[in-house]
């Protein structure tokens, strides 16, 4: 199933693209590493360029400050064999090599994704960044549920903040931190769209806790003494009662 994402993002015409990217345009301008070429030459299908935004095309003001500096953000897509399986190597392709803000999608036949990173100056090359953070979607059906529909209403450009380049770049991660948050607890709340720090913590250690809990259940198999079992039992169910906790509080 195919998706024309500038139905869902809105873009105005005066900063479309459209542009194909090469394999070539990596190969040629960035030093990749063995394992990038392999992910490049064998797994990525498609890249394209679709739209940039800068000041001139939308007359919103760059945003820069001593370690920050957004003076355009591009729309990018790329799809490969196995979203699941190369998701993570084509985000560190992109958002790793490519100096820009990237708004970006991730796609295979069935699934799509949304990556977008924080970025610092680094400050010993000015013209190259250094990721701070990174905010990705779960791989998202193409098939839409109601969650799906109510995060793509606030990816629309005349949705975003545009006070700066920087606020319409944070409008989007905000929407990626809701539609995590609303993978947990089944519902988009749209109301925290400025308001994520509280959300992003609580699902990093959500994730956190579950990790846990997969080390736990490992160690659970291999031990043998009955009190042992019983206590690493009590350290799991306490985690599962925190994660249930965070879903209560990322609810409200």
């Amino acid at each position: 199933m195919e998706i024309e994402y500038n139905d869902i993002f809105h873009f105005p015409s005066r900063t479309l693209l459209n542009k194909r990217l090469t394999k070539v345009f990596f190969t040629k301008n960035f030093d990749l590493s063995s394992s990038e070429k392999k992910t490049l030459q064998n797994e990525v299908i498609r890249m394209e360029w679709v739209s940039s935004l800068k000041p001139s095309n939308t007359n919103i003001p760059k945003f820069e400050t001593e370690t920050h500096l957004i003076e355009e953000v591009q729309f990018m897509t790329c799809e490969v064999s196995n979203l699941y399986k190369y998701c993570k190597s084509v985000i560190d392709l992109f958002q790793k090599y490519i100096p820009y803000q990237i708004v970006l999608v991730i796609e295979d036949k069935d699934y799509w994704m949304l990556n977008l990173t924080e970025k610092r100056i680094n400050l010993n090359d000015r013209s190259k960044r250094t990721i701070e953070k990174s905010f990705s979607t779960n791989p998202i059906n193409k098939t839409k549920t109601d969650t799906v529909k109510e995060f793509i209403k606030t990816l629309s450009f005349d949705r975003v903040n545009r006070s700066t380049l920087n606020s319409v770049y944070q409008s989007y991660i905000n929407s990626v931190i809701q539609f995590k948050s609303a993978v947990i607890t089944g519902v988009f709340n749209e109301k925290n769209l400025e308001n994520n720090q509280r959300d992003i913590e609580s699902i990093e250690r959500k994730e956190n806790l579950e990790m846990e809990i997969i080390t736990l259940k490992n160690q659970l198999k291999r031990e043998t003494q009955l009190n042992s079992q019983v206590s690493i039992n009590m350290e799991i169910q306490k985690r599962k009662q925190e994660i249930q906790n965070i879903k209560q509080t990322l609810s409200q």
